[in-house]
């Protein structure tokens, strides 16, 4: 990223690329996401005429390697890696997959622990379409089942009806605001919430989404709580103009970079 430090003890937030895919089941491409991600950042400007000059250090470490590692290895790999950060972490997916194994370290490193998820699905299902219990279609199952409550907003689709204590569907980030004082907040944003018709290039699109403006709006809401981390998933570079749209992403990142600080 060209506004990234060489510095990573100056840095106040690392990004890390995790171009994880092996459970997507609809349209592929979401593992060369953070390389397109990156080159969408030669499109962004750091100075925001609503919000400032952005000026935290920001360290890009690169991304983690998942050639010739199977999905439980991949997963594994993640967690070694975050258990191991002393410093918040922006992640760039990849598949939504990577959201599970990132709050397991987390859950051993911090108390007062909850998720806010942002995204079309619910993926609560029990069972993976691949396979297995994990998959980009039960990250959210396999949360809840941690003991971590979710916070999810921008649902327009599930393969069930949900009822589970830990799993909690809102119409916007403002409702809980006054339970988020004293919590650590790990922030999942998945790109299929934002509506097709803007923004086409998911791995599973679902129509009657959002504008971009409601989801900046929605991240403002969250400007002054901890959030201890968060990540950017779903995005496929497998469609027409990708730069285009990756541009869009590195515009939704740098909004949520500064919400983290």
């Amino acid at each position: 990223m060209w506004f990234s430090t060489q510095n990573l003890i100056d840095a106040h937030i690392i990004v890390k690329g995790m171009p994880l895919e092996r459970t997507t089941t609809y349209l592929k491409g979401t593992g060369y996401a953070p390389k397109f991600i990156r080159m969408g950042f030669e499109n962004v400007e750091n100075y925001d005429m609503n919000k400032g000059i952005y000026k935290k250090n920001i360290f890009d470490d690169g991304d983690l390697d998942f050639f010739k590692k199977n999905l439980s290895e991949s997963l594994n790999h993640i967690e070694e890696y975050v258990k191991a950060l002393k410093k918040k972490a922006f992640f760039i997916g990849g598949e939504h997959t990577i959201t599970y194994p990132i709050i397991k370290a987390f859950k051993k490193k911090v108390k007062d622990l909850i998720v806010i998820q942002i995204d079309a699905h619910t993926d609560m299902s029990e069972h993976a379409e691949t396979g297995g219990d994990i998959g980009h279609d039960t990250v959210m199952m396999q949360i809840v089942k941690l003991g971590i409550p979710v916070y999810s907003i921008g649902i327009r689709s599930s393969s069930k009806e949900i009822d589970n204590k830990n799993y909690t569907i809102i119409n916007s980030i403002g409702e809980i605001i006054n339970k988020l004082k004293d919590k650590n907040i790990y922030l999942t944003v998945d790109l299929d919430v934002l509506d097709p018709l803007l923004f086409p290039c998911v791995g599973t699109p679902a129509i009657n989404g959002w504008h971009t403006k409601q989801l900046i709006k929605e991240l403002d809401i969250l400007k002054h709580t901890n959030i201890i981390s968060a990540d950017i998933v779903e995005f496929n570079p497998a469609c027409n103009n990708p730069l285009f749209y990756s541009s869009i992403v590195a515009e939704i990142i740098m909004n949520i970079l500064r919400i983290m600080d």
